[in-house]
């Protein structure tokens, strides 16, 4: 049986909760701010019912310790961190936000960098040991 890691159910369901909220926001804005701001509604309803759709899944699945849970929220993760990067672009084409895209994405890189180096540590620490490892000390 798989071991369910309460962490990630609690930040599924933070981020599910999240995208719920950013949904209801989303349609509740005002027809004259709609038009002012440089966002697509259609898009932004789209993307975030997929999200939700993901993590509805994903949470449901960790929480009844399915095999597929953990990489099938992980996906989610992914979609929703190119959602925001992809919004970040778009806010930044705007006309009071120019010159600010390089930082965002450095910011963006150096984050996710941060995330990323101790699983890719881990993952190769763990690959080293095993049958198909190189041994030095026979």
């Amino acid at each position: 049986m798989q071991k369910r890691p309460l962490w990630f159910i609690i930040i599924s369901c933070f981020i599910l909760l999240y995208q719920i909220v950013w949904l209801a926001s989303v349609l509740q804005l005002p027809d004259d701010l709609k038009n002012q701001i440089s966002l697509s509604v259609p898009f932004e309803v789209v993307i975030s019912g997929i999200i939700v759709t993901f993590f509805t899944i994903g949470l449901r699945a960790l929480i009844l310790m399915r095999r597929w849970a953990f990489r099938y929220t992980l996906v989610g993760i992914g979609i929703l961190w190119g959602t925001i990067l992809l919004r970040l672009i778009i806010f930044t084409e705007a006309d009071y936000d120019r010159q600010r895209l390089p930082f965002l994405i450095m910011t963006f890189v150096i984050i996710g960098g941060l995330v990323c180096v101790p699983i890719l540590y881990k993952t190769i620490h763990n690959s080293t040991k095993g049958a198909n490892s190189y041994d030095p000390n026979p």
